[in-house]
């Protein structure tokens, strides 16, 4: 990203952003089964909601900086702002070189359990244990060579994970075109609103609404089975996607509601916005904490590549089709329309996921037993 604030050509600004999609495609999934291999069983919601939030800090960070370029978005210059924004990446990957451990159930399936050991005896001393370590060292050691990857993947889709992985793709894929889509339009719809503040002071209070949303999607993720918790977000998803277009609908005279002023369609938008915000954090940390618990340690991370690397497809083609039907229909209404039908479709497919995660041991073979859904408490 920094390097591209150099570029001199459209192609090489598209090489080395495709440099930096395949680093986030290597990456998000690694953490994502990092965080919950390093957690507690009962505290796997509250260190991934954690670790998200941070993300949102750094969305907030994102709109200070082009509020401080351009309150109004109009006249922004792209090369300093993305030279700001990469400015913590370099600052956490120092940190990650000093401080980070490798996961001890990747060391175990791997068949090193002395490393294993090691990490395990470090976590104790951080946490003022002073006792020995003992841990059971026996889980199936996953392949290696040419061949290991595609086993891995081979398991993620085989009969026992084959539904889970095609919903949970889906998932993945829904919660990043609610959460890309409606930043991606927010912006550009906003701008043709009268509202009491700017689109930049909008958009940043919508980020800052993320923080209390992971705060309570950890509440969530601790009280809430899985698969509930994933209908209650997709729920909350689609009144706020209705409040939102009532309300911009009337202020950009798309919509006639009878009664309805300008003052009330201003803060529609507004209360729509905010709760899409907080509600979409209780979308991730269920989401992503669901694709690390559901797949054994053998293939927890190429299930979780495969669930959130298509599910940025997402991310991908949320812009793409939000211009597509703002060409088709003159409108943004239809795009935020076709964000609730696939809600509602993905609130189907969830009731019938076979599994209930929550507050379940982390496996690490496919021979051991996973909790049927129909024994949710």
């Amino acid at each position: 990203a920094g390097l591209s604030t150099l570029a001199t050509g459209f192609a090489v600004i598209l090489v080395l952003w495709l440099l930096l999609g395949l680093c986030f495609g290597l990456g998000v999934p690694a953490w994502n089964s990092l965080c919950s291999e390093h957690s507690p069983t009962r505290l796997r919601a509250l260190m991934n909601g954690t670790g998200q939030a941070v993300f949102s800090l750094g969305m907030a960070y994102a709109a200070i900086l082009l509020y401080l370029d351009d309150p109004y978005l109009r006249n922004l210059h792209w090369r300093p702002l993305v030279f700001w924004a990469a400015v913590p990446g370099i600052v956490l990957f120092v940190l990650a070189l000093l401080f980070l451990d490798e996961s001890p159930a990747y060391y175990v399936v791997q068949g090193r359990p002395d490393r294993a050991l090691r990490v395990l005896e470090h976590a104790a001393w951080l946490n003022g244990f002073e006792g020995s370590v003992a841990f059971d060292a026996t889980a199936p050691v996953a392949p290696t060579g040419a061949g290991c990857n595609l086993e891995a993947t081979m398991t993620v889709f085989n009969r026992r994970h084959a539904y889970t992985t095609i919903t949970m793709v889906f998932a993945a894929f829904v919660v990043n075109f609610v959460y890309y889509g409606f930043i991606y339009a927010l912006p550009q719809v906003l701008v043709g609103m009268d509202l009491p503040v700017s689109p930049a002071v909008n958009i940043l209070i919508a980020c800052l609404m993320e923080l209390p949303g992971f705060a309570f999607g950890i509440y969530i993720g601790q009280t809430m089975d899985r698969i509930p918790s994933m209908t209650f977000y997709l729920g909350g998803i689609i009144f706020s996607e209705v409040v939102f277009i009532l309300g911009a609908g009337v202020l950009t005279g798309e919509l006639r509601l009878d009664g309805w002023t300008t003052e009330t369609a201003q803060w529609t938008v507004v209360a729509g916005v905010n709760i899409n915000r907080v509600i979409i954090s209780v979308g991730w940390t269920v989401v992503y904490v669901y694709v690390t618990e559901v797949y054994p340690a053998i293939c927890r991370v190429t299930g979780s590549a495969v669930c959130i690397g298509l599910g940025r497809l997402g991310a991908v083609f949320s812009s793409l089709i939000f211009e597509v039907a703002q060409e088709y229909y003159g409108s943004f209404i239809p795009f935020f329309v076709g964000t609730v039908i696939v809600c509602f479709l993905n609130m189907f497919m969830t009731q019938l996921l076979p599994y209930e995660t929550r507050n379940m041991k982390l496996t690490d073979g496919e021979d051991e037993p996973l909790k049927p859904s129909s024994d949710r408490a």
